[in-house]
């Protein structure tokens, strides 16, 4: 049996089963409450908070002697997740009111051994030192500042589970939480048309503006309405760390028809009257660029050729010869270093075949890798950014054993997209930024699917 099957039978929500008839999407989410690492990242007034009481609940009575920990932001989301969603689902859910033993605004524990930890942190992990965990529970995420939840996470050292789960609605992209969605499979709820058979891919903002119809949800190829239910959840990113779903009210579909109609004329007026990026963010579910962004995710999106990342590349990608860049970017604590390897295809345009970011501070190990990539890759040259990076260019061309292989270059202000200045390439950094950005959006650069 699935685990939405046994919530069905064991779980409660303002004293009825859950109702997968309305909230259709959150089947496989419950099925995947397990998982070592789940993102939610939603619109507001999609079930977030129920999916979140639930797997605590779940996630304890299944296992003995587990410990669960919930982070909020601040004390009172902390307390408004409690009294609202958790208390209630517990006092209203009869086989599960019966196993608490202990019930306090900051702690559960079961007859089985398993405890409920609740707790705030937002800048500092200070009110959960010494919580020893099997899951986390990140509520909010988007508020919590990314530096702390390596921290927190370190409650997970001793368990066999160690899970983690992040929720929040989304905000500007260089946010916490869209950092954890690039890292995750990225599932959307993909919607056939059934008048054109086109799939409908509620991916981002201006592709769901054009799903947004008088009535309900549209089809962006024919604008004839859809019918959310008859989805399925698909990868967008299937190498993908994180087990990541977007949930947008853009497709709740209330099996009442009276409240299906009230919440998409909500829909409706939230569209005409909130700003764009309040309306993206809470009722779509997706981040917007900072202002002055100059790269949408559409635009990235559709710059993109359909062959996966490879370093070897194959005679299908169409590209002779392949160079290999690098950026350095070390700390003390973390490394910022990104490699990219491509090369210009037979029609002209300029294809990315593979691309790393390096987070071990361990210059030498990763030197070594990077020497072994730019040999499987068979790139006939390395530019690589001299500033922050002089001694490991000379390390990387001990190693690679050709002095000449490696080209250093350096970011300057000038006239000249680029120009020699003692063995060295010159690169303004506005004009060649203002070059790759306008490749893309262009797509005269383009990206591995």
């Amino acid at each position: 049996m699935k685990l939405h099957q046994i919530a069905e039978k064991i779980l409660y929500i303002d004293g009825k089963p859950p109702d997968f008839e309305s909230f259709f999407m959150h089947k496989d989410i419950y099925d995947s409450a397990f998982s070592s690492e789940l993102l939610l990242k939603c619109s507001r007034q999609v079930g977030k908070s129920v999916l979140e009481a639930s797997m605590l609940i779940l996630s304890s009575v299944f296992h003995k002697f587990y410990n669960s920990l919930h982070v909020s932001p601040q004390e009172l989301q902390m307390h408004q997740f409690v009294k609202g969603k958790l208390d209630p689902m517990i006092k209203h859910s009869p086989g599960i009111k019966a196993l608490l033993t202990s019930n306090m605004i900051g702690y559960k524990e079961f007859v089985n051994g398993s405890r409920i930890y609740l707790r705030y942190a937002k800048v500092n992990a200070d009110r959960i030192r010494g919580i020893s965990a099997d899951s986390i529970y990140y509520d909010e995420v988007q508020e919590i500042l990314w530096d702390v939840i390596p921290i927190i996470n370190e409650c997970l050292a001793e368990s066999k589970y160690m899970r983690r789960i992040y929720a929040g609605t989304p905000k500007s992209l260089d946010n916490t939480i869209e950092f954890l969605w690039t890292q995750s499979k990225q599932y959307e709820w993909h919607v056939k048309c059934d008048a054109c058979g086109h799939v409908n891919i509620p991916y981002d903002g201006e592709t769901m503006e054009k799903m947004i119809g008088k009535e309900g949800p549209i089809c962006t190829k024919c604008g004839k309405y859809l019918y959310p239910p008859s989805g399925r959840w698909e990868p967008m990113n299937p190498e993908g760390r994180i087990l990541g779903f977007h949930i947008t009210r853009l497709l709740m579909y209330p099996k009442d028809e009276t409240k299906r109609k009230k919440q998409w004329k909500e829909v409706l007026i939230k569209y005409e009257t909130y700003p764009k990026n309040q309306f993206y963010n809470e009722v779509l579910g997706v981040s917007v660029p900072v202002g002055g962004q100059p790269l949408t995710m559409t635009e990235i999106m559709q710059a993109t050729y359909n062959l996966p990342m490879v370093i070897a590349r194959t005679p299908e990608y169409k590209v002779e010869k392949v160079y290999m860049g690098i950026d350095w970017g070390i700390m003390a604590e973390k490394s910022f270093t990104v490699i990219t390897i491509g090369g210009f295809d037979t029609d002209g345009k300029f294809k990315v075949l593979y691309a790393k970011r390096f987070y071990d501070t361990n210059i030498l190990e990763y030197i070594d890798e990077i020497v072994r990539i730019f040999t499987q890759s068979n790139a006939v040259r390395i530019g690589a950014d001299f500033g922050a990076g002089a001694t490991n260019n000379m390390l990387l061309r001990q190693k690679i054993g050709d002095y000449n292989r490696v080209f250093e270059f350096m970011y300057t202000a000038q006239k000249e997209l680029y120009r020699f200045s003692k063995g060295k390439i010159m690169l303004d950094r506005t004009q060649a930024l203002d070059r790759v950005i306008l490749g893309i959006k262009k797509k005269e650069i383009l990206l591995p699917k």
